[in-house]
């Protein structure tokens, strides 16, 4: 005052100023190969927190060298995502915080296994949804996060993949997969969205087949997916059908369109369908009769494999009496170059025979027509 300085105060409890503490250990929730992070802020050491930083590791993490810094900004959000990780690894994950006085060191480290949902067979109304485990055990549930509104909870799923149908052409979906039968703990997401166009073959022959396109204006292109995946892309299509030739009889094949000439951007996608296998020719049978009755007890069947056939196939011989409706398989066999068989028929009066062709490949078998 106007007479001078008072004494000073007694002196505070001290204050040190630094970096901030490091936060405890993050929570991590596994996604679609990714990882949310969360933590805790820790104490700020009497300066205010100013940004996060975080960073994983796969393998061999104490070496530092190992461990990739997440280029994630400036922010005090206490949660981040990583992604582009790898389906089914181990990470560890850490945290350090910052302010005007430095970085805290970092955190402990979390270890999550990512759990991925995968999607294939993608169509306009249909989908397959897999999932990589990794960690998880036991059943799974799944449910549509969006578009709103939000599905119900499946029933468990004991498998690894989920067929998804009655989808709507041209949407964007997210499905989630959860740990428990409430859908409360989320395990993994996948976000994708169905093809915008339809596909469909028809007049579907030996060696041909036509293709349709709907809801798509402008060129397109097509290529065989399935049983090749090393096709070429075709060149490209104006109207709303293209003709396939070429085909092998007895094959079932799937085609995607693209909107691209490197057949690299999906907008369709065929059902599978099967052409149709050439039957045997010149198929007879003579049978060995006697005694009062004219009873037949053997018979010797013999075809020709149709000229047009390509590859291997086999042959399924049935036999029946006139009398009866029943066939009764008498030979089966793939692959199979016999075009003659010989054998018991067992006790019949008038004897009747017939052959079809077949062939199996990858679980899938294909006949011909039967041929009497």
């Amino acid at each position: 005052n106007s007479v001078g300085d008072s004494l000073w105060s007694p002196s505070s409890a001290s204050v040190e100023v630094g970096s901030p503490d490091p936060p405890a250990a993050p929570a991590l929730t596994p996604g679609s190969g990714q990882v949310t992070v969360m933590w805790t802020a820790p104490a700020d050491s009497g300066s205010a927190i100013t940004d996060y930083d975080l960073r994983y590791c796969a393998a061999d993490c104490a070496t530092t060298a190992n461990w990739i810094f997440v280029e994630n900004g400036t922010s005090t959000t206490t949660t981040a995502t990583i992604t582009g990780l790898d389906v089914g690894t181990a990470y560890q994950v850490q945290v350090r915080a910052a302010n005007s006085r430095g970085d805290s060191v970092w955190s402990p480290s979390t270890t999550l296994a990512t759990l991925t949902l995968a999607v294939g067979d993608l169509a306009d109304t249909t989908a397959t949804l897999t999932f990589a485990a990794g960690s998880h055990t036991g059943n799974w549930y799944l449910k549509k996060t969006a578009p709103a509104p939000a599905g119900t909870c499946s029933a468990a799923i004991t498998g690894t993949t989920q067929a998804l149908s009655s989808l709507t052409r041209n949407t964007a979906y997210t499905y989630q997969a959860y740990s428990d039968s409430g859908c409360t703990t989320a395990i993994a997401l996948i976000a994708f969205s169905t093809l915008p166009s339809t596909l469909t073959a028809s007049s579907v022959s030996n060696t041909t087949a036509t293709l349709t396109i709907g809801h798509h204006t402008g060129a397109w292109y097509v290529k065989e997916t399935s049983p090749s995946t090393t096709a070429t892309c075709s060149s490209s299509i104006s109207g709303s059908t293209h003709d396939l030739t070429g085909l092998t009889d007895g094959v079932r094949y799937r085609f995607h369109a693209y909107s691209d000439a490197a057949c690299a951007t999906a907008i369709a996608r065929s059902g599978t369908f099967d052409t149709t296998l050439y039957a045997p020719t010149n198929v007879s049978h003579t049978t060995q009769c006697g005694g009062f009755l004219g009873i037949c007890t053997s018979s010797t069947v013999s075809w020709s494999r149709n000229s047009s056939t390509t590859g291997s196939v086999g042959y399924e011989v049935q036999y029946k009496d006139y009398n009866t409706a029943n066939w009764t398989a008498f030979f089966t066999k793939q692959p199979s170059t016999d075009t003659s068989l010989s054998g018991s028929s067992g006790s019949v009066h008038n004897f009747n025979a017939r052959v079809r062709a077949f062939r199996t490949t990858g679980g899938v078998t294909i006949y011909s027509a039967r041929v009497e």
